[in-house]
Parts: C-alpha cells; sequence; structure tokens
C-alpha cells in the first residue's frame, strides 16, 4: 500500500509539474528573499534559460539591470507585506536589450502556519498592445494635427476669397484685422 501510495505522489507530482510547465503566459515563484524558486517554461524561455530548472536560486538581478530588479523587488515587497493579490503593469528591458511589456498579477505563498514564505506571479505579455496603444496615440495626434492645419487652410482660403472680393470692390481686408473678419 506504501508503494502505490509513493507511485502516487510521484506520478501527481509530475504530472503538476508538466501543467506548470505548460501553462500560457509566465508563472514563477520567489522565496521571501526574491530568489526564484521555480517557473514554468515561457518564463525560463523569456528569461532566456534552457529549462525552468536553471532559474532555481538566481535573482532577478541575474536577468534585468539593477534598476528594474529594485523596482520589481519593491513590488514583491508589498505583495507580500500587504498579504493579498496586486495586479502590476510591468515593462522589463532585459541585459540582452530585449524590452517586454507585462501585465502581471501576483499573491503571497503561505506555510501551513500562515506565515508568508513567498509569492507566485502570472504575468502575461502585453508589448504588441502597448505597441499599438501608442501607435493609436501617435495616430490621433497626427490627425488632430492635420485637422488643425485644414482648418486654418480653410480659414486661409476664405480670407483669400474675401480679399479677392474685395479688391474688386475696393475694400481690401488688412490682414492684422482678421479677428474682426471672422468675429465682428
Amino acid at each position: 500500500m506504501e508503494k502505490k501510495t509513493k507511485e502516487n505522489l510521484i506520478k501527481e507530482n509530475k504530472y503538476l509539474r508538466n501543467i506548470i510547465a505548460n501553462m500560457p503566459g509566465h508563472v514563477y515563484w520567489f522565496d521571501t528573499n526574491n530568489t526564484f524558486l521555480g517557473c514554468n517554461s515561457n518564463q525560463a524561455q523569456t528569461l532566456a534559460v534552457s529549462s525552468p530548472d536553471e532559474i532555481i536560486g538566481k535573482t532577478p538581478y541575474d536577468f534585468i539591470s539593477k534598476e528594474r530588479a529594485d523596482k520589481l523587488i519593491g513590488k514583491n515587497k508589498e505583495v507580500m507585506k500587504k498579504k493579498k493579490i496586486l495586479t502590476f503593469e510591468e515593462t522589463f528591458k532585459f541585459k540582452d536589450g530585449r524590452e517586454i511589456n507585462f501585465i502581471s498579477q501576483k499573491v503571497p505563498l503561505y506555510d501551513e502556519k500562515s506565515k508568508v514564505i513567498g509569492l507566485l506571479g502570472i504575468s502575461t505579455d502585453v508589448t504588441d498592445r502597448v505597441k499599438l496603444e501608442e501607435e493609436l496615440k501617435n495616430a490621433n495626434k497626427e490627425k488632430s494635427q492635420l485637422i488643425a492645419d485644414m482648418r486654418k487652410a480653410e480659414k486661409e482660403k476664405q480670407i483669400l476669397i474675401a480679399n479677392v472680393n474685395k479688391a474688386v470692390t475696393g475694400e481690401l481686408i488688412n490682414p492684422k484685422n482678421i479677428y474682426d473678419f471672422y468675429f465682428l
């Protein structure tokens, strides 16, 4: 009976490891010192390690700049201190030059005595969405500028037509008094 229970536990452990390894998004967990205890395959690939086991014992400083790692660790500490799920939008510039934007949800991990022993994070790569939002914002600025330019050109055209008409009748409009022409 004991042998069968042990075999079942081993089988279940492998099954759960397989689920975590193949989950969509990025799954990772840290201890209270912000040392990686594990991750899934997506996270390992993003961190440019060959397997999730290679991340164990490393810290964010091994993968991202000190400034970004300090921010990440600060957010992780906030999650563990507040003892609740927090959601962050995070941008990481990796040491190899890649920059990736994530929406991350992090939750504290507890031991059997309800003491915080680390945190679990699940992050989704939203880099494409962020780029599209930036492109849309730039396109809206360009559109607004184009509309403003068109309005200005239309006013100038109206002034030119009015001046031509006034020239025929001998009453030229002084460009310095354009305001009077339009608004009085």
